[in-house]
């Protein structure tokens, strides 16, 4: 949303809304735009805080069979040995420790992520979890829908949208402007 807008937007959610909102943000957009006019009346911002390790391995138990798997303990036994390290690291948000559980299917060597020349530092976890999303969320697994596009198909459509957003500069994906990214159709006149 455009800058001078953030006030304004606000204000008009103050005005029209009767039921809770809950409103995600950035923290600073929206320092800025309170302190610039926009209120919401009877708010609470909360702030999300970083996770510890110690947290992060007691959820990661949490969700494991009892013991856990051999993997899994490794991964919560080094992220309680190595609080500051990358893997510690990379799992201080809700996304990243949830990608970790939700890519990894039982059985699959988890404790890979814990080899230094796969993932050296945090980015390189970050990016070795992001890059398990598409093939977590468009492989058949029992009891659920089978997916509607196979993953290299949903990879394509994806890479075509971020390649798009990269030319006009921006990280924002704008959905009412994705028809005009799309050639414009020409009818067929009739033979």
């Amino acid at each position: 949303m455009p800058e001078a807008l953030r006030p304004v937007a606000l204000r008009a959610l103050d005005e029209q809304t009767s039921l809770r909102l809950i409103l995600f943000t950035r923290t600073q957009e929206l320092r800025d735009a309170v302190s610039i006019g926009g209120h919401l009346r009877g708010a609470a911002a909360l702030e999300l805080l970083p996770i510890g390790a110690d947290q992060a391995a007691q959820y990661l138990a949490s969700t494991q069979t009892d013991p856990p798997p051999a993997p899994w303990q490794h991964v919560i036994n080094h992220l309680g040995q190595n609080p500051e390290g990358e893997l510690a690291q990379a799992l201080t948000t809700p996304l990243m420790l949830t990608l970790l559980r939700d890519t990894y299917r039982p059985g699959e060597a988890v404790d890979e992520l814990l080899d230094a020349d796969r993932c050296p530092t945090r980015k390189a976890v970050e990016d070795h979890l992001l890059d398990r999303v598409l093939t977590a969320a468009y492989t058949q697994h029992p009891g659920r829908a089978v997916p509607p596009y196979p993953v290299d198909q949903a990879r394509h459509w994806l890479a075509q949208l971020a390649s798009r957003m990269n030319q006009d500069q921006t990280r924002d994906l704008a959905w009412w402007r994705i028809p005009r990214w799309a050639p414009a159709w020409t009818p067929r006149s009739p033979s």
